[in-house]
């Protein structure tokens, strides 16, 4: 009668540690769960905020390959061709630069819709503006170059390349 005695002591302690050990499974678990949500709401914020800038740094490319573009066309002589697509003042596309795209218009010197910027006003006719737009969505990047064009020798040179304040 005495053994059946301690087996049920035994039966009982370990019951009762088996309760104890639920609990502290439970509390770990919630514990741990807890750790990878926050871990995972950082990484989530974090990767959030370098996605902007990712797309600021796309939209700056975009414009910067569309004055490219545009100043090797010109280099190559292909002025006409160039105001001949972009029609009245519309300007030109270029697709497909990474995750952007670039609006280019071309406007020589003296024509009134190509709106200058004050410190150039009164543009001769050497003096050749492109307008560089380039967007990765929702980020914009707009470029502003000035050449100047030898009519007599086709030489090209770079007279600044400047951007719109406030764009990206």
């Amino acid at each position: 009668m005495r053994q059946r005695t301690k087996n049920n002591e035994k039966q009982k302690i370990t019951e009762r540690s088996g309760i104890a050990s639920l609990a502290t499974i439970l509390i770990l678990s919630a514990v741990v769960v807890e750790i990878a949500l926050i871990g995972f709401s950082l990484a989530s914020f974090l990767s959030s905020a370098n996605f902007g800038i990712r797309l600021s740094s796309h939209a700056l490319t975009a414009a910067q390959t569309g004055i490219d573009d545009a100043m090797l066309r010109i280099i190559r002589g292909e002025l006409d061709d160039i105001l001949s697509v972009q029609g009245s003042g519309g300007g030109y596309q270029i697709y497909n630069i990474g995750e952007a795209t670039a609006t280019v218009v071309v406007c020589p010197g003296g024509t009134p819709e190509c709106e200058p910027q004050d410190f150039i006003a009164g543009l001769n006719q050497n003096i050749i503006q492109i307008t560089s737009t380039g967007v990765a969505f929702p980020k914009k990047a707009t470029l502003y170059a000035y050449l100047e064009l030898d009519a007599v020798t086709g030489l090209v040179k770079v007279l600044s390349i400047s951007d719109a304040p406030g764009d990206l």
